[in-house]
């Protein structure tokens, strides 16, 4: 319980992820609500819609500067992981359990506080009845599960980095950013067709604007006022949940096989 308590706090306090996860999307929101929007058609479910894409790409945002977070809190601990495995009453099962739990609750706080910033932003511009989201539970559903699967991914990194080396650390602690970004971005600008359901990054947009919406999932958004080409919403919720219990079986053989290697190695030359 207590670390649980612990991870929960540091990050939710985790200065980078309010300043990358909140105020820095924050400012996209504003982008996409008032200066975006411009070329929205006066058409039926236009508005509506375009909020939902919106909210799905900032979704995927919030929870891939979790990731880094994440893994930046990880290269920290998992230095010392195999000492206290071995010499306390800390187990690999305890430790990855509460990590997982903690890393879901949070981003599903800040997935509630991005959705209030999306109502007020979008409901200025479009109207508050057109900003409201239609299904809450797959929305929490959705910030719960990515939660998971970030920090399943974030545990991976962080062993990649004491398989390889510390003083690659910072460029690998930014791929789940990055990755959110490509993907986030791509599913929003590009028609690449069904390849967006394939990755579990674009997978969460498209559970953001199912659950905006309360009806599927487009394949692609770009163009799309009123989206013929769907999807049903379980195909990207199944995706997801795999893809989390995929990276989640990797994470715990590689933490039984954890190592030492020194924080130091990163600032040496």
């Amino acid at each position: 319980m207590r670390l649980l308590k612990y991870v929960t706090k540091r990050m939710i306090t985790n200065p980078y992820l309010l300043f990358w996860g909140v105020g820095f999307l924050i400012f996209w929101e504003i982008i996409g609500a008032f200066v975006e929007s411009s070329s929205i058609p006066k058409v039926v479910y236009a508005e509506e819609y375009y909020t939902a894409s919106w909210y799905g790409i900032i979704i995927t945002l919030s929870s891939s500067a979790l990731g880094v977070s994440i893994n930046y809190v990880l290269s920290y601990q998992t230095g010392g992981l195999p000492h206290l495995f071995r010499y306390s009453r800390l187990t690999p099962k305890y430790y990855l359990s509460s990590t997982y739990i903690g890393m879901g609750v949070v981003n599903l706080i800040l997935s509630i506080v991005m959705l209030a910033t999306t109502y007020l932003l979008f409901g200025i511009k479009f109207g508050f009845s057109e900003a409201i989201p239609k299904s809450f539970p797959l929305l929490l559903i959705t910030a719960l599960i990515a939660g998971l699967f970030y920090t399943a991914l974030s545990f991976n990194l962080s062993m990649l980095t004491l398989k390889t080396s510390r003083k690659m650390e910072n460029l690998i602690d930014f791929i789940p950013l990055v990755l959110g970004y490509l993907f986030g971005f791509s599913y929003l600008y590009a028609n690449a067709g069904y390849v967006f359901a394939f990755s579990p990054f674009s997978e969460v947009a498209m559970l953001g604007i199912s659950g905006f919406t309360g009806s599927n999932p487009p394949i692609y958004t770009i163009q799309q006022t009123n989206p013929q080409q769907t999807i049903t919403f379980v195909y990207p919720l199944l995706g997801l949940i795999l893809w989390t219990l995929a990276l989640s079986g990797v994470a715990v053989f590689n933490l039984r096989k954890l190592y030492y290697k020194p924080l130091e190695e990163g600032k040496t030359i």
